[in-house]
């Protein structure tokens, strides 16, 4: 693991203080429907099951992670489509300056910095990636020290396996601390794998998703019936991102 680890540091200049392994095995059992199903989704808020006019914005999302060379017009109405749908999310995000929101790096960082919510100097911002060992996956997280709060929110661009939000969860969650998690896309699967983690931990979890789809690739990656969900929002937004901060 370490090696694994270590390569991954050295190739993309990131350092982590932890790593968390997630066996094949272990994401497996995590990833199962299961008879605890509905029990499970009742901590999550999805915005297309109330608001079915979101659904195009998904249309559009998938249409454009499909394509090969994506134009920087496209990621431009990529980036500004993950903008509205987060502001259908907007009015569940706790404001108030008693807690702590972390956004990891890229894409979660990038999306609270452009919809105003991360507080420089306040909120967190670590690296968190994942990286193929074994079937399974590690996620390494940069230090992250975490100061006091009465609530915690997490903003992450899509929950694919649930295995990122798992390792900062497993670093700063408390049975004490309500916790809320932003995400414009969910897999079913990783809904199910963060909140049974929740469920044996004692913390209290709440999802918030644009949409949720059934559906995980072999490299972890959410799926729908025409390719991917939504892809890699990192990849896709970095430049953009840059370039609307540049101006």
């Amino acid at each position: 693991m370490r090696g694994a680890a270590e390569a991954f540091q050295a190739r993309f200049g990131v350092g982590f203080a932890t790593l968390t392994h997630l066996s094949f095995d272990t994401l497996t059992a995590l990833h199962a429907r299961g008879d605890d199903e509905a029990a499970l989704m009742r901590n999550v808020m999805v915005a297309s099951e109330s608001d079915p006019a979101i659904l195009p914005a998904f249309d559009r999302l998938a249409r454009i992670a499909n394509r090969q060379q994506p134009s920087l017009e496209e990621r431009a109405e990529y980036f500004e489509t993950l903008q509205s749908v987060y502001r259908r999310l907007e009015g569940a995000m706790p404001l108030d300056g008693e807690r702590l929101l972390v956004a990891p790096e890229r894409e979660g960082r990038i999306l609270a910095e452009v919809l105003g919510w991360l507080r420089p100097g306040r909120d967190l911002a670590p690296h968190a990636k994942r990286i193929p060992y074994e079937h399974g996956l590690l996620v390494g997280v940069s230090p992250c020290g975490a100061p006091p709060a009465e609530r915690l929110v997490i903003v992450d661009g899509a929950i694919a396996s649930g295995a990122t939000i798992i390792a900062l969860l497993d670093l700063l969650a408390s049975s004490e601390v309500p916790i809320d998690i932003f995400s414009v896309h969910a897999a079913r699967e990783g809904v199910r794998a963060i909140l049974r983690c929740a469920r044996d931990a004692g913390w209290s979890v709440r999802i918030h998703a644009g949409h949720v789809t059934e559906g995980l690739s072999g490299k972890f990656y959410a799926i729908a019936p025409g390719g991917l969900a939504v892809g890699d929002l990192g990849d896709m937004i970095d430049s953009v991102a840059a370039t609307v901060q540049a101006s």
